[in-house]
């Protein structure tokens, strides 16, 4: 017998019989139909055909780091969310910031985050922020 599919699964048929299908790449989900034909010796064939879909689990959002320079005693909007990612390519949103060590920020509505320093403050100053998305990750 053989099997053949659409070619994104990698399959393998091992001498025993046994068909190992292995995914393209970790983060791959789709679907492939699979014809399995079978043949015997005088030449009689049937084809049969099998649907597998593979659906990656769930993966939250991802936020990468930001740099933003600003001068003293001047504030910034930062458009935190420009950088960041989804896996799946689901809809994100800021969740939270967390208190910077020098000055003040305050999540806006349209998704950025404000930040004045505190005033004659010069040097560096850190702040975190989380996103999330409609699954709450």
């Amino acid at each position: 017998w053989k099997v053949v599919g659409e070619g994104a699964l990698l399959l393998s048929l091992s001498e025993n019989d046994v068909l190992e299908v292995q995914l393209p790449h970790e983060n791959w989900e789709g679907t492939e139909t699979l014809s399995f034909t079978v043949s015997d010796p005088d030449g009689a064939s049937a084809v049969v055909q099998a649907v597998f879909s593979v659906l990656a689990g769930y993966r939250p959002p991802v936020a990468y780091p930001d740099d933003v320079i600003t001068q003293e005693d001047a504030s910034v909007v930062v458009d935190a969310l420009a950088n960041d990612q989804h896996p799946t390519s689901q809809s994100f949103r800021l969740l939270e910031v967390s208190p910077p060590l020098h000055g003040e920020n305050r999540m806006l509505e349209d998704g950025t985050i404000f930040y004045m320093p505190e005033a004659d403050y010069h040097g560096e100053d850190s702040f975190e922020y989380v996103i999330t998305d409609d699954n709450g990750g």
